[in-house]
């Protein structure tokens, strides 16, 4: 167990070099000091005061008495509802910040499931871990990867063994408390056996600010199958800035699931390869913007082998003075023959002063191959306005029911029953606010 530490952050050398004195991985430390060399350090962090904390604490899982339901930290939950997140799931993790909260007696894991804190598989897998970690942060180039590998403060490896399927997902939980103003850099790199199955969830919520920049790494040998799900609710005034990258084998497929369903600003980067041929790739993602927020989408998609497809669906409505920024790239080399590529983009404008920007762009020099970008952005349709109202329905109430609607295209691409209600139940709360 490592001691927590917690102390003023600033995106300066002079804060690196205290991290690395007091929380230190030594075989990163050197590599994490030169991207931080790479790093603008002119940009700053949009935040007053954040703190940078890292290290482990072990919350009880005994049973506690029915008149203790104080809470663990100021953000209001009890100690009981943390015990159940923390064991809701086979090894799932929670997180405050970059403080990892682990149960003293840690739940068994499904045969063939290894899930450790990064700190802790850097020291006990090495030689599965440090190599890829390494790679990553050397050819790390934008400002947010090269700002995640250089405040590193927290992460998960999870590594799943040849011919291994999950029937329940993991799932991995940042919390961020209120009345805290945070500033996190999480990391987390996963590897998906041959043969093997599983789905991921990877959650962000909490009523506290905090700037939360990381990235994720994604590995698929031939033939497996994973769903990572994503499900934002954060603070308005938080930013979450992720960098996503995943791989996919021959004849392996990796579902990219995104719900932001939450308040905070957010930049979303997704990256999808093709490293065998027969791969599948699917996106989809969905977001709800109000007040002034801003949701900037990437997605890149390099195909490289014969025979790959992939599908992406992309819906985001805007209300009051939003913007919305979608940049979506995809490469079709010539080496990737009969290649079948669908892209889809919705847009929904709840406001005049709503700002929503599409920018395809496609590069496909393989000529039998079959790439379909389409972009739609509009207000909602006076013809459907005035078909519920013929049926008695008042005007809130419609405009409530086709922004739920609009939304059903990437809801219905969730891996789960369960997931699509949540996200549902989420958007009716956030929409029922914004038509008012």
């Amino acid at each position: 167990m490592s001691a927590p530490i917690n102390i003023a952050f600033s995106p300066t050398e002079a804060t690196l070099a205290a991290i690395l004195a007091r929380h230190s991985l030594p075989q990163l430390a050197g590599r994490r000091s030169n991207a931080f060399s790479r790093l603008n350090a002119s940009r700053g962090i949009p935040l007053l005061h954040p703190r940078w904390t890292s290290g482990e604490r072990h919350l009880p899982t005994s049973a506690l008495p029915a008149s203790d339901d104080g809470p663990l930290t100021n953000d209001g939950r009890p100690r009981d509802e943390l015990a159940t997140l923390a064991l809701s799931n086979a090894g799932g993790l929670v997180h405050f910040g970059g403080i990892t909260l682990r149960p003293s007696q840690a739940p068994s894991l499904p045969p063939g499931v290894s899930l450790l804190p990064l700190a802790q598989a850097l020291t006990e897998h090495p030689e599965a871990l440090e190599p890829s970690l390494i790679q990553r942060i050397d050819r790390a180039k934008s400002q947010d990867a090269l700002l995640a590998a250089a405040f590193l403060n927290c992460g998960v490896w999870i590594s799943i063994a040849p011919d291994t399927t999950l029937t329940q997902a993991l799932q991995l939980l940042w919390i961020y408390p209120g009345g805290q103003t945070q500033a996190v850099f999480p990391l987390i790199v996963v590897s998906v056996g041959a043969g093997s199955q599983a789905q991921i969830i990877e959650r962000h919520l909490g009523a506290g600010e905090a700037f939360v920049c990381g990235m994720v790494d994604v590995h698929l040998a031939a033939q497996a199958q994973l769903d990572y799900v994503v499900i934002e609710q954060m603070a308005e005034g938080s930013h979450l800035r992720m960098a996503r990258t995943g791989s996919a084998a021959s004849h392996s497929r990796l579902g990219w699931h995104i719900a932001d369903t939450g308040s905070a600003s957010t930049h979303n980067l997704t990256t999808a390869r093709s490293s065998g041929p027969h791969a599948r790739i699917q996106h989809s993602s969905l977001a709800l913007r109000s007040s002034t927020q801003r949701i900037e989408q990437g997605l890149r998609f390099e195909a490289r082998h014969p025979a790959v497809s992939m599908r992406t669906v992309s819906s985001v409505a805007l209300t009051d003075q939003s913007r919305a920024r979608l940049h979506e790239r995809l490469n079709i080399t010539k080496l990737t023959a009969r290649a079948k590529v669908t892209s889809q983009t919705h847009g929904l404008l709840l406001s005049r002063q709503a700002d929503f920007e599409s920018r395809p762009e496609r590069s496909a020099s393989s000529p039998d191959s079959m790439v379909t970008q389409s972009a739609h952005i509009g207000s909602i349709d006076a013809e459907a306005m005035f078909y519920l109202a013929t049926r008695g329905i008042d005007h809130r109430t419609a405009r409530k029911m086709i922004a739920l609607g609009f939304f059903e295209p990437s809801i219905l691409t969730f891996p789960s029953l369960t997931l699509q209600e949540e996200i549902r139940t989420n958007l009716d709360e956030r929409i029922e606010e914004a038509v008012e």
